[in-house]
């Protein structure tokens, strides 16, 4: 760890059939402290033990907020993350898992370019979750539910990250029948009223009477700011 910066580091191990020479030290001396000097997010230092090669490499990491998905009863609202995703094809599978799961209204929130997060007020057990994720696009979230089964709830960033914006609510999608429609579930009262402070949504039908939510800081990778 480099003092003053926001760094970690992971070593990688490769052979060689040459020790390092001088010129090879000094060139990648120089670039590891122009990467870090101009806060680039990969970093590289070349050391020489026994031929052996060790290529440190290094990335820029910020401190964010994140909503967490569990709730004061121990259920889950339901949480989307997808990166680099289509938006035809975004709305299209959220009205399937709609209709499917029998769904209330999804709020639609843009991340970055291509990225969104979509909230679900209707409450869910961990593993009744994992199955919409798996019916609305398993391969693109996958890792998303290895993320939620490992610690026990989903979490979508609220806050600013580098140099992306908090994330910004740019769709209500409602049941294609909400005229008439009223979901099953419980809703979280608590969600609801994050929504209601940072977006103004208008409060839905059978919301519960919880009011405790859980919102985490953690560290994540910065990119290219």
């Amino acid at each position: 760890m480099i003092r003053g910066e926001k760094l970690s580091f992971k070593v990688s191990i490769c052979e060689r059939n040459h020790p390092i020479n001088l010129f090879e030290k000094q060139v990648l001396n120089q670039l590891f402290n122009h990467y870090k000097n101009g806060n680039f997010y990969s970093i590289l230092r070349l050391e020489d033990l026994n031929h052996i090669m060790i290529v440190k490499y290094f990335k820029l990491i910020d401190n964010v907020g994140g909503l967490s998905s569990i709730t004061e009863d121990g259920y889950h609202v339901g949480f989307i993350d997808v990166d680099d995703y289509n938006f035809k094809k975004l709305i299209k599978n959220l009205k399937r898992i709609q209709n499917q799961f029998n769904l209330s209204d999804f709020y639609i929130l843009k991340s970055s370019k291509n990225s969104y997060h979509c909230i679900c007020l209707d409450k869910f057990s961990l593993g009744g979750w994992i199955d919409v994720l798996r019916a609305f696009d398993n391969k693109n979230t996958i890792q998303y539910q290895r993320f939620g089964l490992s610690r026990g709830r989903f979490v979508l960033r609220i806050t600013a990250k580098g140099k992306k914006e908090k994330p910004q609510l740019i769709k209500i999608l409602n049941h294609k029948n909400n005229w008439a429609f009223r979901s099953n579930y419980y809703k979280s009262l608590a969600h609801f009223n994050f929504l209601k402070i940072r977006y103004g949504i208008k409060e839905p039908y059978n919301l519960d009477h919880y009011s405790k939510l859980l919102v985490e800081n953690y560290q994540t990778v910065v990119k290219n700011g």
